[in-house]
């Protein structure tokens, strides 16, 4: 079935080059020449239910030298505004097949998808930034390039929390008291920025980094020892931005919550 599909494609859209199956649900379907001489990969993918798994995906088949990479997906994809700004800074084009094929003609409408492509190196005449991290405070997530970065890390002593997903370094502060500083392990750094961008309650085990850990108790002490790392102690089981939620019959389904003050200023910076 879906090798007939990549066939049609193929066919359809004057791709060239081979197919080539990378993985059992994504296929590079061939490549499309473009005018003044660049080239765009167009890729089918049916892995599409999980919008994490799906991103990884797209970053994986963005090329070192960028050019533009079309995804084929049988279905629209659900985007947050974050990943989509992502997507349209790697020049990613996500083509859902329900929507560009009518069933009788299978070509992709080409001026719409790669509508930048003529000019994906210009943008108002200056170069256009590579993404090289994505940033979370109060205010909306955004993409940052490097040196959008390095000018947030030489400001984050003005952050009463500063997580940088970078180099795993996390400061605190109370009151006007210098930073407290800490370097976190790979998986304190996960299991914080599971909670920060679910802003939820949910136990230690629940997130995507606690689930990968031996146990469901393995995962309370990473988190636990993660939050003294990255947030100021209030009390014996209270702490600032990281809210307790007790259940009132077993301590061990304690659930926790990234609920900051109003007055906190944070920052976490995901590696893009």
């Amino acid at each position: 079935m879906v090798s007939k599909l990549v066939d049609r494609l193929r066919q359809e859209n004057e791709l060239e080059g081979a197919p080539v199956q990378n993985g059992r649900r994504l296929t590079l379907v061939g490549e499309r020449p473009l005018p003044g001489g660049q080239r765009a990969d167009v890729y089918l993918s049916l892995l599409n239910d999980d919008q994490a798994e799906f991103m990884l995906v797209c970053r994986r088949v963005h090329p070192t030298n960028p050019r533009p990479v079309v995804m084929l997906v049988p279905s629209s994809v659900p985007l947050s505004v974050e990943n989509a700004q992502l997507l349209r800074s790697w020049d990613v084009f996500v083509s859902p097949l329900t929507t560009y094929l009518n069933g009788t003609r299978w070509e992709l409408p080409w001026d719409r998808i790669l509508k930048r492509a003529a000019d994906r190196e210009t943008k108002e005449g200056k170069a256009v930034p590579e993404v090289y991290c994505r940033v979370i405070t109060r205010e909306e997530p955004r993409p940052l390039s490097r040196a959008q970065y390095e000018e947030l890390v030489r400001k984050s002593d003005g952050y009463g929390m500063f997580i940088d997903g970078m180099t795993r370094e996390a400061s605190c502060r109370d009151g006007k008291a210098e930073p407290r500083k800490s370097k976190l392990t790979a998986k304190e750094f996960g299991i914080l920025s599971d909670f920060i961008q679910a802003a939820k309650p949910m136990h230690p085990w629940s997130t995507k980094t606690g689930d990968s850990c031996a146990s469901s108790e393995a995962a309370r002490r990473l988190f636990e020892e993660a939050r003294r790392k990255a947030d100021v102690k209030l009390g014996r089981y209270n702490y600032r931005a990281f809210r307790l939620h007790k259940n009132p019959h077993d301590a061990r389904l304690n659930s926790y919550e990234f609920a900051p003050p109003e007055e906190l200023t944070y920052c976490l910076i995901l590696p893009a």
